[in-house]
């Protein structure tokens, strides 16, 4: 197991098992921890699956909100409009997130960040 987090705009993320060790390409578990949260994004080959551990927040996923809490699960498939807030008391909402068909230059930022509406071509690092 892994223990070096990365601090990404509004969350962080710490590599549990890569591709490789997986035997799996383009797969990938991580944990999550969001701060605030992270911004309206979509994904054009990953699909993301996610359960929440700790914390309370809400996702939007394709433009209707749903809560977040411990025990929820939450599949995310490619071209899914989805962004995360961070409604808890707590520091953090955190989660288990396993990434399929994943690679690095898939995230794409909504057009304008705050509305559901895909600006093709636009990477984020």
């Amino acid at each position: 197991m892994m223990d070096t987090w990365t601090r990404k705009s509004g969350y962080d993320t710490c590599l549990q098992a890569a591709s490789d060790q997986l035997n799996a390409s383009g797969t990938e578990v991580h944990l999550i921890r969001f701060r605030d949260g992270k911004f309206c994004h979509f994904h054009k080959t990953t699909t993301e699956f996610f359960h929440f551990t700790k914390g309370i927040g809400r996702v939007v996923l394709n433009g209707e909100e749903q809560p977040l809490y411990p025990g929820t699960s939450l599949v995310i498939k490619s071209y899914d409009v989805h962004t995360f807030m961070n409604d808890s008391d707590e520091e953090l909402l955190e989660a288990v997130m396993v990434k399929v068909n994943t690679h690095p230059q898939d995230t794409f930022v909504c057009d304008p960040p705050n509305r559901n509406l895909p600006k093709d071509g636009f990477f984020l690092r």
